[in-house]
This record gives C-alpha cells, structure tokens and sequence, in this order.
C-alpha cells in the first residue's frame, strides 16, 4: 500500500544518506513527499539531509514544515539549533535548543549543543553549567569533559581545565583534540615546552592532516630552540595547505633565530601576500627591519600589527624589545609589564625585560629576572647536580662550591674575580670554564 510504499522510500533515503550519498537520500524523500506531502518524518529527514550537505537555511525551512505537522519537539528543534548555529544565527539557536530541552529535559546532546551555543554568545558560565548537566548525564562523555576543559581555561581555571582535558583523553585516548588542546596549554599557558612536544606529537601522529596540530608542533620546538624541525613541521603545514599564512610567518621566525635573515624576509613576504594585515608575520617584518638598524620602520610595521590585534602580547613584546633598543626605556618597560602581566608563567617576557633591566643599569631586578633564561634555552643548559644552586642565603663556610663559566670570554673575565670573594665566605671554589679559557 500507499503507507508502506512511502516508508520503504524513507529506509532507502535513510541507507544513502548514512553511505554520505545525501544527493540521492534527497531523491528518494522527494518521491516520498509526492505520495504523502504532510509526512513530518519524511519532512524532518529532508531537513537533515539538507543540513549534512551544509544547506542550512533550506534545512530549517523543513524542520518548520515538519514541525507545523506534528513532528516531535525535542528532535526537530534540536535539529533546527544546529542548522541556527551553523548560519551563525545564535540567539535564534539558544531559542529552539531551550524549546529541545523543555521537551526532553534528560537530553544529553541538547545540552551539549546548548553549551556550543552560550560559547557563541559568551555567556561561558552558563556553558560551564551546560557542560556540567551533559556529564552528569553522561559521564563517559569525552567531548563533553573536552569542552568544558576550553570553557575552564577561557575563565582562566587551569587545573580545572588540565583535569578535564586528562580526563577526556582518559575517556578517549584517540581524542586527537584533547592531545592538541593540552599541548596548547603547556606552550602557552604553562610554559611547559618538553609537555606541550609530547602532546602535540600525539595530535599529529593521530592526524595527520590537520594543519593546526603541526603548526602548533613547529611552535614547541621553535620556542626549544630546536629549529630545524619546527621549520621541518612547517613546511609539512604548507604542503598540507599552501595558504596556511601562519606557517610561513612562523618558518620566517625560526629562520630569523638561525640568522638566515634573507630568506626570513622570503618567508614573511610569502605570509603578507595571502594575509596582508597577518600579525604574526608582520611582527617578524618588524624584527628583521631592526636587525637592520631600521628601528623606525619596525615600530611602524608593529603600529600596523597592533592596529588589527592590539592585545597580541607577541607584538606587544617585539615592541618593548625595539622600544629598549631605541632607549626609550619608560615605554619598553610598560610594555613588558603588560606582557608578563597576561602570561606570569611565560619566561621568556621575563628573560626580556632581564636584560632590558640590566641594560640600564637596574641589577637587582636584572639579575632576578635573568634566572628565567634557563627555562627558555637562551643560557647554558642547568647543571644536574645533587646539591642545590647557592643563592646567597646560606653559609658556605666549610663546604665546595662549583663556579661555572656559561658566558662569553669578555663576560667570563669579568666575573671571574667574584670567586675570590666566595672563597672569603669559607667555601673551597672549583671554578668551571671551556678549556679554551682556562688559561687566562
């Protein structure tokens, strides 16, 4: 009969539409709507097919029609949230996902979608408790425990979001988006640089084709000092995806830190040509203009940088860096307060300022701020040794002291008459230097 002819079209529409032949899933429903244009399920799943091939806005045309025949409530709108979301219409989406949850309060994909939609409208309080009712529902949800893990790093709640992002990967240890967000925690956050190579490795090993993930990879070795391969995870990005902007921007950097300036300059060019306002690149541009000498055309191309992103604490840093070159201490140094501000845990905004300090004279907060060049690889590796580094606060009286020599001949020479003094203090000094050295 009529009935079941029209239910076998459905099953047929339902089969090509999971094999991702959603253009003939389309046809077969088209043929069931012939015979039975009222049919708010044949209706329903035309708007998702329409949703699946990414035609939203015919897709909610549906879902109303099918809503206006009877289908159920909690479903349809749930369905016409997301297709909302996706165009981008988000109180719309908070709407219909409220009226979902109103009809079957115990759904935890509604929930779930709820906390997408609050993030839209930066209501992340709200998404927090989203995200608390799913996995409550669901506790072996690992995109929930994953998006709740951002919502807590974006209230500034670290060990919340490192548990959540732990626990995620628990959950699901093919998560590859958990590995990625971890990595970006310890990079960025933690200033945890070995951490973050781990978790990135295992992003991009459990995908291989995502651009981000070997962009962020390229990152974490940047900032280990290990350029080669940054620039080797680099330029797989751009075989990946030859518009990748960042990439280019990025190899530019770990060009310019190897002193191959010429073809740094290539590189933030290629970056500049797909992206001309990129930050990033125009940051380094400005890096390689002061290595130059060019220091007022670099702090032109950071007013420019700025200008579109004028919270980027890597341009702010690049600019208190030229500011102290061109002795306009009182600027540099706000500058570099107001990055150190933002990211307590990044050392290398510390290191900066260090030297800044020390440039004019400021040694008690240089030297203090100079400690953090070991955490970011721009002094001699720490000594593994069993006994502690001496800073002052102890007697020496008694005991061996190893001095050791990580800086230039000039700095070295220097220095070096300071041993005298700590063998006054009682110590028996073992002084350290390159063989090179030890005859001066």
């Amino acid at each position: 009969n009529a009935l079941q002819e029209v239910e076998g079209w459905l099953v047929k529409a339902l089969v090509f539409q999971e094999s991702g032949n959603l253009e003939s899933a389309a046809s077969c429903i088209d043929i069931a709507l012939v015979s039975e244009p009222d049919n708010h399920e044949a209706l329903q799943l035309m708007g998702i097919t329409h949703a699946l091939s990414k035609k939203h806005a015919l897709a909610l045309q549906y879902f109303d029609q099918a809503l206006q025949k009877g289908a159920d409530r909690s479903q349809t709108h749930f369905n016409q949230a997301n297709a909302y979301l996706e165009l981008g219409m988000f109180q719309k989406a908070k709407e219909s996902i409220d009226i979902a949850i109103s009809a079957k309060t115990k759904d935890e994909r509604s929930h779930y979608t709820k906390a997408l939609i609050e993030i839209k409208l930066q209501q992340f309080e709200a998404a927090l408790s989203s995200c608390d009712q799913t996995i409550a529902m669901n506790s072996s949800n690992s995109k929930a425990f994953q998006l709740r893990a951002w919502i807590h790093k974006k209230l500034g709640k670290m060990i919340e979001a490192i548990a959540d992002a732990s626990q995620s990967i628990m959950l699901d240890s093919d998560n590859h988006e958990s590995y990625n967000f971890m990595g970006l925690i310890m990079l960025n956050d933690m200033d945890k640089v070995e951490e973050a190579i781990k978790f990135f490795s295992v992003a991009t090993t459990l995908d291989q084709r995502n651009p981000d993930y070997f962009a962020n990879l390229g990152k974490a070795f940047e900032r280990a000092g290990e350029y080669d391969k940054a620039i080797m995870a680099f330029d797989y990005v751009i075989q990946l995806e030859p518009n990748h902007a960042l990439s280019y921007a990025y190899k530019a950097n770990s060009l310019s830190y190897m002193d191959r300036y010429e073809e740094a300059l290539v590189q933030c060019k290629n970056a500049l040509s797909i992206e001309p306002d990129l930050a990033p690149a125009l940051q380094i541009m400005a890096l390689l203009q002061a290595e130059k000498g060019e220091f007022q055309d670099a702090l032109q191309t950071l007013e420019k940088a700025l200008a579109n992103n004028p919270t980027c604490v890597d341009t702010l840093n690049t600019k208190a860096n030229i500011a102290s070159s061109l002795g306009l201490n009182a600027e540099a140094t706000v500058l570099f307060d107001e990055c150190i501000l933002k990211y307590p845990h990044f050392s290398a905004f510390k290191w900066n300022k260090g030297l800044h300090c020390l440039l004019n004279g400021d040694y008690e907060n240089g030297w203090q701020l100079y400690e953090h060049g070991w955490n970011i690889k721009f002094r001699a590796k720490p000594r593994d040794l069993p006994s502690n580094l001496w800073l002052g606060e102890s007697s020496l009286d008694g005991k061996t002291i190893l001095l050791v020599g990580e800086q230039g001949y000039g700095d070295m020479i220097h220095f070096c008459r300071y041993a005298a003094k700590v063998k006054r203090l009682g110590a028996k000094v073992i002084l350290e230097v390159q063989i090179g050295r030890a005859h001066v």
